[in-house]
């Protein structure tokens, strides 16, 4: 699953849980940032890729120290530098984060080589989706208080790039339009509960 959305939003929505409207950001250009001709600015695209896990799922082959999207499950290339050549066209390096464990900061790096250092971020202690998310919006904010971005799992298999590219510009669009969630998804062939 992969979701669009506002910094801002995300920033103000994880802070309080019990309000029921969404934060919309101000629309004021910030002069230090640029902008274009009419004070404007275009907020930019961001990708966070969540690459934490335990290990425990393609056992023996992975390990917490190198879990599955760190492996070549599905060609040649680990699960996670598939995952970074599918966004490199909507992000550049210096917009696109890492979200990992401390355990696995390392092997990250060396999959991550073209990302700035300071764009892979080690949690201390794994705390699930909503922490990291939330960690990352602030981390966002702080460099494009107007910026969008994209929460990637690092190990998703997805045979249609071009098709994956287009559909996840316009949930950008689409975010940066309106305070918004975009969620892209597949059809499920039955119900289930847990996230596979």
């Amino acid at each position: 699953m992969t979701t669009c959305f506002r910094s801002k939003t995300y920033c103000a929505s994880a802070a309080n849980e019990n309000s029921r409207s969404v934060a919309r950001n101000s629309p004021l250009p910030n002069k230090a940032s640029g902008g274009n001709l009419l004070g404007l600015i275009m907020p930019q695209n961001f990708i966070v890729i969540i690459a934490g896990g335990k290990g425990e799922r393609f056992w023996p082959q992975s390990r917490a120290h190198r879990p599955k999207h760190l492996l070549p499950i599905v060609g040649s290339k680990p699960m996670l530098t598939q995952t970074l050549d599918r966004v490199r066209k909507i992000a550049s390096p210096k917009n696109t984060f890492v979200i990992t464990s401390e355990v696995q900061l390392e092997a990250v790096r060396e999959v991550c080589k073209r990302l700035p250092a300071e764009n892979i971020i080690a949690e201390p202690v794994g705390r699930d989706t909503a922490a990291a998310v939330a960690l990352a919006s602030a981390v966002i904010a702080a460099r494009d208080p107007q910026g969008v971005f994209a929460v990637l799992p690092a190990d998703h298999v997805i045979h249609d790039g071009a098709a994956y590219e287009k559909d996840l510009l316009a949930a950008f669009e689409a975010a940066r339009a309106e305070p918004v969630m975009v969620t892209i998804g597949i059809a499920p062939p039955e119900p289930a509960t847990g996230l596979a």
